[in-house]
């Protein structure tokens, strides 16, 4: 029979500790089209179409980016380096296209083990093992020593001082939709005309866009890459007026101090042509009469254009009195470029109208008194199809590489380079003053993509790791990251655009293997059930009845002396309702006594 008796606070102790196991989980391990009640992977992809059409994968896509992604790069939390996951050590980079592996929380407990992740296989030939760095960001350990030791001198996003992938540049391919709604839009317009837009770097560049497209780029052995299109509004004005750069693209970045270098830099571009057939110089070197024009320049990029200016109230443009009054009067126009500026890249020919066209690359900069040109020829009627130039100050030389070939030259700029004028891709600036050059000195450069500034200069093994020489697409973005872990939900995701192919489709034949250590938060409770020396000293068992019935009440005569003392055989918690929630059984019967207290303590673990 029982007693009972109430316990305190005091009574109670949980002590928390933590347990791991490790998994091992493969394709087949997933289930059926990957699917299981412990893992599951799914394919996801952005689309511009609305959430009524949204396939499952468009779904997933949408709850991976608003979960993750999309305000990642603007929390000040995560840029002050306060937040469980600082922006300076994990990179989140959402692409067109991510696959995302889900492991159950029976079997990530209260989270996945920092450190532990791994997922290896093959595809596209080659082996891969990728790995977590303990700090959310997954990577690729199959490389080299030197490409993982390269990698790690850019983990640091604050020396990448301008980035634009464009990485988010696919959510522009269809101008005809609003990607916020999906619904088709009733005028839609022809370019991408967007100001007060952040570049993809630490810093968040303010960009203002002018008459472009975004189109994708397929690289082998990788999935499409978003570029920027300066070319096509170009082709439609010399198609309709033959007016050359009355119709300018460009995309204009606010001008910054941290881009006045005077110590070393470096500046990187990847580039490709149009896609009609032809050649960068019989597709952008014809003047009105489609005739090749000497001294045609196509800008790549400038920090020598015109310098936006907002007028004050005593002075005017062109020196003339300002009325407040006229509409207008104070908005912001473009005054000519300053003598010094830091960096200019374009490709030109450099012979005479009609003579012998000869193509190069151009890297100037000045301090107003001493100009430095640095040249390399070019191939003529180059196809400039995923093209890598290189731009660089280092100590007193200044550096152009083409892929990994180099051409060198002396600075010979001994003050400032420093000027107010924006970055302007894709042209020089708005309405060049620079009259003794040709009018259509300025044509857009194709498809740019990959466009990054740095404060230091590169090594040649740095330069070949953004080429890309011997890894195809896989190290372009300068980055080791190819994808994150999110230890609290049990989500891997691969985003990286060269790593689609690890895991595949569901209902493929694929082969992949994942390991992780989970992390399990366990509660031990300690509950003392102390008897005091007067309590629990009667019992109501019947075998101590003289008629061994419920309805008997008369103790038999070994229980009435002095001598008999009951024994506890099992000890349980009830709740208030009276309801059972931990019963321990002891190993032999216990006398209590009327001399002490007795105390039971029950461990157990939830």
């Amino acid at each position: 029979m029982s007693a009972y008796k109430k316990l305190n606070a005091n009574d109670v102790k949980i002590t928390p500790f933590e347990a791991h196991k490790q998994y091992t989980i493969n394709h087949t391990g997933t289930g059926s089209y990957g699917v299981s009640g412990s893992y599951s992977y799914f394919q996801t992809s952005w689309t511009s179409e609305s959430k009524d059409l949204f396939s499952d994968a468009n779904r997933r896509y949408f709850q991976l980016d608003h979960l993750y992604y999309r305000d990642f790069l603007t929390t000040i939390d995560d840029k002050l380096d306060i937040s469980d996951t600082p922006y300076l050590k994990q990179e989140r980079r959402l692409y067109e296209r991510a696959n995302i592996l889900s492991i159950s929380q029976k079997n990530f407990g209260s989270g996945i083990q920092p450190g532990t992740f791994t997922l290896t296989g093959s595809f596209s030939g080659s082996q891969f093992n990728i790995k977590d760095d303990g700090y959310g960001n997954l990577y690729n350990d199959n490389q080299s020593t030197l490409v993982k030791t390269t990698f790690d001198r850019f983990s640091d996003p604050r020396g990448r001082l301008l980035y634009l992938g464009p990485v988010k540049g696919f959510k522009k391919y269809d101008l005809t939709t609003d990607n916020k709604t999906g619904q088709t839009l009733v005028n839609p317009p022809s370019w991408y005309n967007e100001s007060y837009v952040y570049d993809d770097s630490y810093y968040l560049n303010q960009l203002k866009h002018k008459n472009i497209q975004f189109e994708g780029l397929s690289i082998p052995n990788a999935s499409v890459w978003p570029t920027i299109n300066f070319s096509a509004s170009y082709q439609q004005a010399q198609t309709e007026t033959l007016a050359g750069n009355t119709f300018p693209s460009y995309i204009e970045v606010n001008n910054s101090s941290q881009f006045d270098f005077n110590n070393d830099f470096s500046i990187l571009i990847r580039f490709n042509d149009p896609g009609d057939g032809l050649g960068i110089s019989d597709h952008n070197f014809l003047n009105q009469n489609h005739l090749m024009v000497s001294g045609a320049r196509i800008y790549f990029i400038s920090k020598n254009g015109e310098i936006p200016k907002v007028p004050t109230n005593l002075e005017g443009r062109a020196g003339l009195p300002l009325s407040t009054t006229r509409t207008g009067s104070s908005q912001i126009y473009y005054d000519k470029p300053s003598a010094q500026f830091p960096f200019e890249l374009y490709y030109e020919y450099s012979s005479s109208l009609g003579g012998t066209a000869t193509p190069r690359y151009v890297f100037r900069k000045s301090d107003g008194v001493n100009t430095v040109t640095l040249t390399r020829s070019a191939t003529s009627n180059v196809n400039l199809n995923g093209d890598l130039i290189v731009i660089q100050k280092t100590g007193s030389q200044l550096e152009m590489w083409t892929g990994i070939n180099q051409q060198t030259a002396t600075d010979t700029t001994t003050g400032n380079c420093n000027n107010n004028s924006p970055i302007y891709i894709g042209s020089k600036g708005i309405h060049p003053n620079d009259t003794s050059q040709p009018r259509i000195y300025t044509n857009p450069p194709g498809n740019l993509y990959q466009i990054q500034i740095f404060n230091k200069a590169l090594s040649i093994g740095e330069i070949a790791l953004f080429a890309g020489v011997g890894l195809n697409a896989s190290t372009r973005t300068g980055t080791k990251t190819v994808g994150n872990i999110f230890y609290d939900s049990g989500i891997a995701t691969i985003t990286h655009p060269y790593y689609l192919e690890v895991l595949g489709n569901a209902s493929g034949s694929d082969n992949w293997t994942a390991t992780y250590k989970n992390t399990h938060l366990i509660y031990e409770h300690e509950v003392t059930c102390t008897v005091a020396e007067d309590e629990f000293n009667q019992t109501r068992n019947i075998t101590t009845r003289k008629i061994q019935s419920i309805n008997s009440d008369e103790l038999a005569n070994f229980a009435t002396g002095s001598l008999f003392k009951p024994y506890v055989t099992t000890v349980g918690l009830y709740n208030d309702e009276g309801d059972l929630l931990v019963v321990g059984k002891l190993g032999q019967p216990t006398k209590t006594s009327n001399e002490t207290d007795t105390t039971f303590i029950l461990r157990y673990d939830t």
